[in-house]
Order: C-alpha cells, then sequence, then structure tokens
C-alpha cells in the first residue's frame, strides 16, 4: 500500500510516524512520573498523615513506652518535570526496653487503620495504602541508644493548595512560651529547638519539646495524655 504513495506523501507519513511517536514519549515521560493521583490533594494527605500518627500516639503513648513525636515537615518535590508538589512527612520515637512488642502494637493499629496487611516479622514494615496513598514505616532500632522504635509516615508528592496550610516556624506558634512550663533537661547547653503535637485517636494528645545538645544529640521531653 505505501508503495503506491507519491514520494511527497511517503515524506510526509514518515514526519507523521516521528512527531506521534515523539508525543507518546513524551506522554508517557510526563504522566509516569506522578508518584500520586491527581486528586489526592496535599491537604487531604496532611490530615490522613497525622490520624494515622495520631493512631500510633493512642497505641503505644503510656506508662510502658515513652513516645516522642516529631514535627510536621513539608518538602518541595517534583510531581512531574513540569510541575512541582509538596510531600508532607510524620515522625514519631518509640524509647522501651520492649521494641518488638511495641512494633507488634503499633503495627497492628496501623495496618487495621490504613486496611493494609500487616508485617510478616517485627523488625522492618513498609506499606502503601491504595485508598489514601500514604506510606507507612515502621523499623526496629539495633545500633543506636537513641529510640528503639522509630515510625515514618509520608503522603508522597502531592499536588499543593492554598488549604495545606502553614507548618513554619512551629506547628504552635507559643511553642516557646509554653516550654516555660517544662523546665530544661539536665544536661549541659541544651537548646530547645523544636516542638511537636499530635491528636491521639482515642482521645487527648501527645506533646514533645526537642532539645538539642552540643554534642549533637537531640533529646525529646515528652508530654502524653491519649485516652
Amino acid at each position: 500500500m505505501f508503495a503506491e504513495l507519491s514520494p511527497v506523501w511517503r515524506r510526509r507519513l514518515v514526519v507523521i510516524v516521528a512527531v506521534w511517536a515523539v508525543a507518546l514519549v513524551a506522554a508517557a515521560f510526563l504522566g509516569n512520573r506522578a508518584t500520586v493521583r491527581e486528586q489526592a490533594d496535599a491537604a487531604e494527605g496532611r490530615a490522613g498523615a497525622d490520624a494515622a500518627v495520631g493512631v500510633a500516639a493512642s497505641a503505644l503513648a503510656g506508662s510502658a513506652f515513652e513516645f516522642a513525636v516529631g514535627p510536621g515537615v513539608a518538602q518541595e518535590c517534583e510531581i512531574t518535570p513540569v510541575r512541582d508538589g509538596v510531600e508532607y512527612l510524620r515522625t514519631f520515637e518509640v524509647y522501651t526496653d520492649e521494641p518488638e512488642l511495641a512494633f507488634r502494637q503499633a503495627a497492628a493499629d496501623l495496618a487495621d487503620h490504613l486496611g493494609v496487611e500487616g508485617p510478616v516479622s517485627a523488625e522492618h514494615w513498609r506499606r502503601t495504602a491504595s485508598g489514601s496513598f500514604l506510606t507507612v514505616g515502621l523499623h526496629i532500632e539495633t545500633e543506636s541508644e537513641g529510640p528503639s522504635l522509630i515510625g515514618r509516615v509520608s503522603t508522597g508528592c502531592r499536588p499543593a493548595g492554598a488549604d495545606f496550610g502553614v507548618l513554619s516556624p512551629a506547628e504552635r506558634p507559643d511553642w516557646i512560651d509554653l516550654a516555660a512550663a517544662h523546665p530544661g533537661l539536665d544536661a549541659a547547653d541544651a537548646a530547645l529547638t523544636a516542638y511537636a503535637r499530635i491528636d491521639c485517636a482515642e482521645g487527648g494528645s501527645a506533646e514533645t519539646w526537642w532539645w538539642s545538645t552540643t554534642d549533637d544529640r537531640r533529646i525529646p521531653q515528652i508530654t502524653a495524655s491519649c485516652g
């Protein structure tokens, strides 16, 4: 069939095919770089991440475990090469002599909350919930004198919106004044550097004042009243 075309039309056909191929490659490149679906906006993801950490707080904060919550962190990211977004991260740390017990409790509640399968072994766990696009991870720390269980919740890169809110300089503008009611730690040259608060899933809240020392230690001062 193509042999019956004139030389002019054969050249035109080659150009059309080449342009179409370039368009397909560009569309695939731009589309596949998206880390979440377009309707999963950053504000919705932030609320979901905070709620997940609140579930972990209700599961762990109490006399058996010291539950320290980290400030929310928003960082710029790239949804596609031509579109910027924001990723929201929330962390928590648990100080206990029973990290495997803490791991199982946190994993069971988070898995139930997110509708995903729980971990097979008590050491590492990382799962993404298909409905909310949240990624939750738990890790037992065995080579450090610090926290024995570290949790992390991420929204992935999402389109930012005006309703996302402001994180800087802190989650509560009066956190330094609030810290006046919490005397400084018995550590030389300790400086108050951050504050974080989370609403527990079953009522109450968990708060953490973060102190840094001259030898690069990061020390939490914890207040938890989860229901």
